[in-house]
């Protein structure tokens, strides 16, 4: 026997959520009696797609908004009877009994696909349509599916060689270049090698209450979230002490020091991306071995493939592209970034489609070998070892701390009404951190003397595989009216 309950679950694993309300309702009216958690015999349920904040009606309507434009209907197709939308179900004696789009009345009564508890769970699970979710028994078949609907296309370049980058002029400084991806696939790509949900960003990873402001958050959440803006900060400035950045800089090329942070493993509000499959099968089907120091395959359990599509994106919302930095990992990675908000999830996100599959050891070891066990996607690299420190350190530079205090303290939706110092000693109690004005060394000569030899001998062909032609990133003045 199949409960009313299990019927609510099988219908969230094909991404879609059920409300209780007759069938002519509108929908705020619907969106009131809130998302059904059990099934009551008689009661009409309208199938809706599952948003994060499923008692939100903004997001929800974010998502019928999405499932309309992208034709994510729910949809009934047993291969025998005409497909059919499914306007609705209703809960009965022994299962439920799903209504199509086009309403029948019998004897003034609503009829549809009825079923009883021994089927409804195959008919949910094979014959009902997916929002934003799909099943595949391994990463080969991800793959054949991604192939074959031509997901990651690169649009034809008029440059010889089918150069990787090209030269542009940032739309918010006419002076600084960049070099963006040529030509790139519109189709992005994240690999996990289990699926989370929700799907935080590295900043968020501590956090449990979904706020959108940092003084609506436990003390421990606080604290977490915090500290992991300090270290980033740390970071960042201690970046921009490296050759390679001072050589950008001199030379007018614009870096995204966060999107650059977050590749190095400190914790930002970036999810990372990247335009190429084969990376993102990577990761989603190997794990990094901290004691051993070294990726190995995965065989049991399931993964995950992110697909996202900028082209669905809100104008100016969507992910950016890290471009080609002097560091090898990002662009290695083929990188790019999406800036999630506070309080979101990546994985319910409209725009975010979910390709789950079954791990096998024999094709996860393939995709390790493919990339020489990681060492393809992770050269030597000293900043790396810089990063190590920054993120494993418990004490602090206190003028970082404080730059940092200074903006969640004045931010409307971080710390008003709590000073600086008050904050900090918060930090500093709960976590055993020490903040001092003593100058903290992470970056030693030799350190540094290793990045400039790292820089001299990537500098050489640094500009290798680069269209000469400058263009210029969309600007919002310039699109149709």
């Amino acid at each position: 026997m199949v409960s009313n309950n299990i019927i609510i679950e099988l219908f969230r694993a094909k991404g879609w959520n059920l409300y209780k309300g007759s069938s002519g309702e509108d929908f705020p009216s619907i969106f009131s009696h809130g998302k059904a958690t059990s099934l009551e015999k008689g009661a009409y349920y309208h199938v809706v797609p599952i948003a994060f904040r499923d008692n939100n009606i903004e997001e929800v309507i974010d998502h019928l908004t999405y499932a309309r434009e992208t034709k994510q209907f729910p949809i009934y197709d047993d291969k025998t009877n005409p497909s059919a939308r499914i306007k609705g179900i209703i809960g009965t004696d022994s299962g439920c009994m799903i209504v199509p789009d086009a309403d029948i009345h019998i004897g003034g009564i609503l009829h549809g696909y009825e079923f009883n508890a021994q089927q409804i769970e195959n008919v949910i699970k094979f014959n009902i349509s997916n929002y934003n979710i799909h099943y595949f028994n391994s990463i080969n078949e991800v793959a054949d599916f991604v192939a074959h609907n031509k997901l990651t296309a690169q649009t034809p370049t008029p440059l010889t060689g089918q150069l990787r980058w090209e030269y542009a002029l940032r739309d918010k400084s006419s002076w600084e270049k960049i070099i963006y991806p040529s030509d790139a696939s519109p189709v992005l790509f994240r690999g996990q090698n289990r699926r989370y949900e929700p799907c935080n960003p590295t900043i968020a990873r501590e956090i449990k209450n979904w706020s959108r402001n940092l003084y609506e958050l436990s003390q421990p959440e606080q604290v977490a979230l915090v500290l992991n803006l300090i270290k980033t900060h740390w970071f960042i400035e201690s970046l921009e002490e490296t050759p390679a950045f001072q050589w950008f800089k001199q030379n007018y090329f614009y870096m995204d020091k966060t999107a650059v942070a977050q590749h190095y493993g400190l914790p930002t509000g970036y999810i990372d991306l990247s335009q190429s499959f084969d990376v993102s099968s990577f990761f989603a089907c190997c794990r990094y071995n901290k004691m051993e120091n070294r990726w190995e395959p995965i065989g049991e359990g399931k993964g995950v493939i992110y697909v996202v599509d900028t082209r669905q994106f809100p104008f100016g919302m969507g992910p950016k592209a890290i471009c080609l930095q002097p560091f090898p990992r990002p662009s290695e990675q083929w990188g790019w970034v999406h800036e999630v908000t506070l309080g979101d999830d990546f994985d319910s996100l409209p725009y975010v489609r979910k390709f789950i599959f079954k791990h096998d050891k024999d094709e996860s070891q393939i995709i390790l070998e493919k990339f020489k066990y990681g060492n393809a996607l992770f050269p030597p690299d000293p900043l790396a070892r810089l990063a190590d420190r920054i993120n494993a350190a418990n004490e602090i530079p206190l003028d970082i701390a404080r730059k940092v205090a200074e903006d969640l303290v004045a931010d409307p939706q971080g710390f008003p009404g709590i000073s600086q110092e008050n904050l900090l000693a918060m930090i500093a109690e709960t976590r055993k951190i020490t903040f001092t004005d003593t100058p903290i060394i992470v970056f030693e000569s030799e350190l540094r003397s290793e990045m400039q030899a790292c820089w001299d001998l990537r500098k050489g062909n640094f500009f290798e595989g680069i269209g000469v032609r400058f263009v210029r990133t969309i600007r919002k003045d310039d699109l149709p009216s």
